[in-house]
């Protein structure tokens, strides 16, 4: 299934993993792999590290691309 959003908690808790896209033309980025154990409870996913993790690094891919030119 593809599972198209713009909020990264959703990426994170519903993949397995994630195409970052940039814009114009739009192509993708990078993909991040989400290696969670599933069943995942949602409250345990954002309390771990991992997700912390994930979370800035995504934050930061999206944030490159939208300072450069």
């Amino acid at each position: 299934m593809v599972f198209i959003t713009h909020n990264m908690d959703e990426a994170i808790f519903f993949s397995d993993r994630i195409l970052v896209m940039g814009s114009r033309p739009g192509r993708i980025l990078e993909e991040v792999r989400v290696d969670m154990p599933r069943p995942r409870e949602a409250d345990a996913v954002r309390a771990s590290r991992q997700y912390a993790t994930m979370r800035e690094h995504l934050w930061s891919l999206l944030s490159q691309k939208a300072d450069a030119p």
